[in-house]
């Protein structure tokens, strides 16, 4: 299907961002620690790229997980109940999600816009692109959910044997 194959490059390109991410804090990291102790100064943009980086890492990170339907849940009840009932608590809980998803695009975006003429205190540019971490991985959260929903509702129902 060629929405699938979109999905998975979507999937791609936000797990290799999300390496990129970790690489690189992890080398400004570690060469803040090196200068700070071995060499007697540090850099006064580190601590802050680093920090934002991670943002970002986290939610294009979660994105990939939402997709691959990984997040941590508890589903104790659900195994004791029968197929259809675990079905619909499924798609229930898949539109709490989306529900949930909504709010946080709409206030990240608020939060982004808002902090948009705040500069960083190191490095001359907006706090906004920091906060867009936010809603851009509220979006890819979203519609990957989206599609594991759609996916649980065209889903039969299986019978116990089955």
């Amino acid at each position: 299907m060629p929405g699938e194959r979109i999905l998975d490059r979507m999937v791609a390109l936000c797990g290799s961002l999300s390496k990129a991410a970790l690489a690189i804090m992890t080398l400004i990291v570690l060469s803040q620690v090196v200068t700070r102790y071995f060499l007697g100064f540090s850099f006064r943009w580190s601590e802050e790229v680093a920090r934002y980086l991670m943002i970002w890492m986290v939610f294009l990170s979660a994105s990939v997980v939402q997709r691959r339907d990984g997040h941590i849940r508890v589903d104790y009840f659900a195994a004791m109940m029968s197929p259809g009932v675990t079905r619909a608590f499924s798609i229930l809980s898949r539109a709490a999600i989306i529900g949930y998803l909504g709010v946080l695009i709409v206030q990240g975006w608020t939060t982004a816009v808002f902090m948009e003429t705040t500069r960083f205190a190191s490095i001359d540019v907006s706090m906004f692109w920091a906060y867009l971490a936010l809603p851009v991985g509220g979006c890819l959260m979203a519609l990957f959910e989206c599609v594991n929903l759609i996916g649980d509702i065209r889903s039969p129902v299986r019978r116990a044997g089955d």
